[in-house]
């Protein structure tokens, strides 16, 4: 769902593409701040994480649209969710690889946060633990919900991709190349046993 665009603030530009704030966002960096006056630097490390966790996401979907040759126009970032406006051909390949895009560039930065916690267990520290717990545990959790095929989730067009894929291998697999048929031998009237009637040229 695109939000809004009179709700929305300029920010710096990806693959060219502007980036949006919607006043969401804005709201939650709010309630989150006014939630932790007497920790600020727990707040500032929340804030940040939660808003780099949704511009991540959307940079995973910009990523594979550029890549794909796609024009990206520009990314907003909500409370909750992002949108990520691009340039579409109608190709259906090509849509799911970028939806799988968002879920991707989240799983390659929470995976390897959540294996460095399980053997220095940061979730405790008082700034660290705060983004460990977004950008790794958190993440992995939105990217589950994500990947449900329900529109306007992104998981209802990802899916899509390995049935896309295995019609086109099929219509490129060669056929297999059709035997010949033998042809018939010929026969003569002696091998069909008929009685052959010698003429006289035969003696001469």
């Amino acid at each position: 769902m695109r939000l809004p665009k009179r709700w929305t603030t300029w920010r710096p530009r990806i693959y060219g593409a502007d980036i949006r704030i919607h006043v969401s966002a804005w709201l939650l960096i709010g309630i989150i701040a006014l939630s932790t006056l007497k920790t600020p630097l727990v707040a500032l490390a929340a804030i940040s994480a939660y808003l780099g966790l949704v511009l991540l996401h959307e940079f995973g979907h910009a990523y594979f649209a550029h890549r794909l040759g796609y024009a990206v126009h520009e990314i907003e970032i909500g409370a909750f969710h992002g949108h990520c406006l691009h340039e579409t051909h109608g190709d259906e390949r090509d849509e799911a690889i970028i939806a799988w895009g968002g879920v991707a560039a989240q799983m390659a930065l929470a995976l390897p946060i959540i294996a460095l916690d399980q053997y220095f267990p940061l979730r405790d520290a008082p700034a660290v633990g705060g983004m460990v717990k977004i950008l790794g545990y958190y993440s992995v959790i939105l990217v589950v919900i994500n990947l449900i095929p329900v529109a306007p989730l992104d998981g209802a067009r990802a899916w899509r991709l390995p049935r896309i894929l295995r019609e086109r291998r099929r219509r490129r697999r060669p056929k297999p190349p059709v035997a010949a048929k033998p042809r018939p031998k010929a026969t003569t009237k002696r091998d069909a046993g008929e009685k052959v009637v010698k003429g006289p040229w035969k003696d001469r």
